[in-house]
């Protein structure tokens, strides 16, 4: 196994930062076939961004299985659920939404009208650093939407 020095990694963290964060690779978010198909199968890290704002940032082992399947229902991904809580709020009332879980098909589509109209995503297939390139741009930039109480603009 390889060594690598704490610069060496440090440069490599700050490459695929640079990637993931670069505006050229941000593209906009649609849930069917061609936009799953389009996505790699590999693991790696994503970014949600509402306009210029880094939104929400994510790791995962399939970046086609996170970004073209979970993101469609509310349950199945935190991203998509803290959105569909607080869009529940605005219609019915604020706390209406609760620790609720599941929502009927209308507001699932609600949802993903919103996610399809606000956000555009970005991603970077990595094998290794998952986790770290994570967790540093968390630190950096402290998205929106990986707070835990966050507020949809």
């Amino acid at each position: 196994m390889a060594n690598f020095t704490e610069a060496e990694v440090d440069a490599y963290l700050n490459a695929r930062a640079a990637e993931l964060l670069d505006p050229a690779r941000r593209r906009p978010i649609a849930f069917d076939e061609a936009f799953r198909a389009s996505i790699p199968a590999s693991g790696g890290v994503y970014a949600f961004f509402y306009g210029d704002e880094l939104f929400y940032i994510g790791e995962t082992t399939s970046l086609r299985q996170r970004l073209g399947n979970h993101m469609r229902n509310p349950e199945n991904h935190v991203l998509a659920l803290k959105i569909a809580r607080q869009l529940h709020d605005r219609i019915h009332g604020e706390g209406s939404a609760g620790s609720q879980k599941k929502f009927v098909e209308e507001h699932k589509a609600n949802t993903r009208q919103w996610v399809v109209e606000n956000l555009q995503v970005a991603f970077v297939p990595l094998t290794i650093g998952r986790r770290e390139l994570e967790e540093r741009l968390c630190g950096l930039h402290a998205p929106t939407f990986n707070h835990r109480y966050p507020v949809l603009p």
